[in-house]
């Protein structure tokens, strides 16, 4: 028997153990793929933190998704997209996150014409030398 069809049955085993809830199969899965997967998620996700919790939550989709699992193509493969789709949501979700400031209690933005009118008024800019253009 090849290093490949060993590696297959071992894969296949995993699955097989995984579907049925053994925890044992469960962490086994983890602990063959999780250092990899966990650099795909650092390539989406710059905080290390956050990363290692997509990485989680990848995993747990993996496990409660694998009996859609076809057995088509690599098995690898269909988890690490489970994976770069759940960093793309995180991103997605965390960009939503900043995009919704809480701008009570913030400046408000002054524009640079407010300030001229401001300082004009008080005297501070001397406009009679200016084109009336631009007053």
């Amino acid at each position: 028997m090849s290093s490949k069809e060993n590696f297959k049955d071992k894969e296949i085993a995993l699955i097989k153990g995984c579907l049925k809830g053994d925890r044992k199969s469960q962490r086994g899965l983890y602990d063959q793929f999780s250092g990899k997967f966990l650099s795909i998620c650092l390539r989406y996700i710059k905080d290390p933190d956050l990363a290692q919790d997509v990485l989680v939550e990848g995993f747990m989709k993996i496990f409660q998704s694998l009996n859609t699992y076809r057995h088509e193509g690599s098995f690898e493969g269909w988890m690490k997209r489970i994976m770069v789709t759940q960093a793309l949501l995180t991103l997605r979700k965390n960009k939503k996150l900043l995009m919704e400031v809480d701008w009570e209690g913030q400046d408000p933005i002054v524009s640079p014409n407010l300030i001229f009118w401001q300082y004009r008024s008080s005297g501070v800019v001397k406009t009679s030398s200016f084109p009336s253009c631009w007053l």
